[in-house]
């Protein structure tokens, strides 16, 4: 049986050790420190155009942002425009589309997103609080069951978090934006730049709003 001695650490290692532990514990405290700041965005955000907010959808939107890798920097404010442009930030909205809820989703996209969604994602929603997505599995599409899951605000926003981070790994976050108006065809068939259309021109405006609106006085 072999055995090993251990040493008393050097100096030199010692200090390295609590230079790790040192910057590891900045990094953590500056990322709990950026997360909080995001949270009062979007509540801040939600509640301008929305005053009746409730904190369970904000705590619901950054669970979602952050499980589904949407809460970079620059991506996560143009996610909060987009819901305070596509809905309001009113969970029972409905379009004349027939698009509905927090994040303004129809439910034929609701039943092919999750029929043909992988094991993966299917977890990932579930781990969200998602209800049960069998009504979704086979190939007979049921409007009512979708509306029916679709008014739960938990379901739409773990969806939209599912359709924005396909469409950004397949498009790219501009045309990933683009492609929540004009569907992935319109956005790859898009000619010029993205940012200049005016659906991301209008993302923009609401953020730079959202800005000026929280800007001390």
């Amino acid at each position: 049986m072999r055995t090993f001695k251990i040493g008393v650490p050097s100096d030199r290692m010692v200090y390295i050790l609590l230079a790790v532990f040192s910057v590891a514990g900045g990094l953590t405290h500056r990322a709990m420190a950026e997360r909080n700041e995001q949270r009062a965005f979007a509540q801040d955000a939600f509640r301008l155009y929305n005053p009746k907010t409730e904190e369970n959808v904000v705590d619901k939107f950054m669970e979602v942002t952050s499980a589904f890798g949407l809460d970079g920097n620059g991506l996560f404010s143009r996610c909060v425009s987009q819901i305070c442009l596509e809905s309001g930030a009113h969970p029972g909205a409905e379009s004349g589309s027939g698009a509905m809820g927090f994040c303004q989703i129809t439910p034929r996209t609701a039943f092919h997103v999750l029929n043909r969604m992988s094991q993966e994602d299917r977890s990932a929603l579930e781990k969200l609080g998602c209800s049960s997505m069998e009504w979704a599995s086979g190939k007979t599409f049921s409007r009512q069951k979708a509306i029916t899951w679709l008014w739960s605000t938990t379901n739409n926003i773990a969806l939209w978090g599912l359709i924005m981070s396909q469409s950004i790994k397949e498009l790219g976050a501009d045309r990933a934006f683009l492609a929540y108006r004009l569907g992935k065809g319109g956005a790859r068939r898009f000619v010029g730049d993205p940012a200049r259309h005016p659906y991301l021109v209008s993302l923009t405006r609401i953020s730079k709003k959202i800005q000026k609106e929280r800007a001390p006085v």
